[in-house]
């Protein structure tokens, strides 16, 4: 889905309605202030146009916005990605989000492209195994011969087991935080080791989802 022009996405921005929130309170003070005449209107209307294209103007170039937007995309397809996992059954589901929340929480520490990269790979992978998961899970209900059905929980069992794992390794990435953190504020650059477990934990999700 094509993002909306930021021209639009500018109307849901919280610092452009504060923004005209100000003009408007500047406008009311005037009208009460000074006595009300035809010129004084129309200056006030050419002062407000002025201001509202420049408020337009400074936000659409500022790097909250430029930030505000660009998140976008990632923010839907994340709540698309939690929406389709509440259709995975148990106990996929419940190690799904949890893998979602610990990736959020690594998100919010490492600012780093290619740490960001590893993360963003994480989500598309948990969203890409969701889905295989959730395919396999209902054909094994409703199709096969009683060996298939077995072939079929084999490999079920081993989704399940691939995202339990996943969740366990990023967990335990998340607990080195503070310490990579600490290394970080002593000038020891300890980004590459956490690229390098991401990069494993990611070759190992791919490799099962190419399976199906």
């Amino acid at each position: 889905m094509k993002n909306p022009s930021p021209i639009v996405q500018l109307f849901t921005f919280p610092l452009f309605w504060l923004g005209i929130v100000i003009i408007g309170a500047f406008t009311a003070f005037y009208l009460w202030w000074f006595p009300f005449s035809v010129f004084f209107a129309g200056l006030l209307g050419l002062a407000d146009l002025a201001a509202l294209v420049l408020l337009f103007v400074l936000l659409i170039q500022s790097d909250q916005f430029k930030s505000y937007y660009h998140s976008l995309p990632q923010d839907r397809q994340l709540r698309e990605l939690k929406a389709h996992l509440e259709k995975c059954p148990e106990p996929f589901k419940s190690l799904a989000f949890s893998t979602l929340d610990i990736g959020a929480k690594m998100k919010a520490e490492f600012k780093d492209e290619a740490s960001i990269y590893e993360i963003d790979q994480l989500y598309y992978n948990v969203s890409r195994l969701s889905k295989n998961h959730v395919k396999l899970y209902k054909r094994s209900l409703q199709f096969g011969t009683g060996e298939q059905k077995m072939a079929m929980k084999k490999i079920i069992d081993k989704q399940i087991e691939t995202i339990r794992s996943t969740k366990e390794s990023i967990e335990a990435l998340s607990g080195n935080l503070t310490l990579l953190e600490a290394s970080s504020e002593a000038g020891v650059d300890d980004s590459g080791a956490f690229l390098e477990q991401m990069k494993y934990v990611n070759k190992g999700m791919e490799e099962v989802i190419e399976e199906v």
